[in-house]
């Protein structure tokens, strides 16, 4: 929505109004002109549908594409990557670091903790788990899921409710 690169903004916290002037400008109106709060929640959020439906450039393309190719990138391998996409490796990481704020292979290991995440049960071995997403021995695995969640798989399944660690919710 901002139009700027998404690194150039990583762990900052702005002002609406300094990053997104129109935006706030508009959002500003549409508040004061709202007779209660139903009806300003409305019509922010279709200020903000019809403000994405036009924010669809080429560079969102690209990213969309990228993002969708999700089984290659996870692989983290970036010539596979280059290859499959049809972009030279310095435009991948150009185009990461741009619109996810992150290099090919930071995206990877997010995506593939983030899968660990979702599969992490009570009596799920780490070591199968760590081979199935792709990692070559479970101390390296182990390793990742601490850098990206700050506590190892152990530690985040102790801490996870009993509702997320069931495998059907009725």
């Amino acid at each position: 929505l901002t139009d700027t690169p998404a690194h150039a903004s990583q762990n900052m916290r702005l002002p609406m109004a300094l990053v997104f002037p129109q935006l706030y400008s508009r959002m500003y109106d549409v508040l004061m002109e709202s007779k209660n709060l139903d009806s300003a929640l409305n019509a922010i959020d279709d200020l903000l549908l019809n403000l994405q439906q036009k924010q669809v450039t080429d560079k969102e393309n690209k990213a969309g594409q990228i993002l969708r190719a999700k089984h290659i990138i996870t692989s983290g391998n970036i010539d596979k990557m280059s290859k499959q996409l049809g972009y030279s490796e310095r435009q991948l990481h150009r185009l990461f670091r741009e619109q996810l704020g992150v290099s090919p292979k930071g995206c990877a290991r997010v995506l593939r903790v983030n899968a660990a995440a979702q599969l992490l049960r009570p009596g799920v071995r780490l070591t199968g788990l760590a081979h199935h997403l792709g990692y070559y021995d479970q101390s390296h695995f182990i390793h990742d899921f601490k850098q990206v969640c700050g506590v190892t798989p152990g530690e985040y399944l102790r801490a996870l409710s009993d509702f997320y660690k069931e495998d059907f919710k009725f």
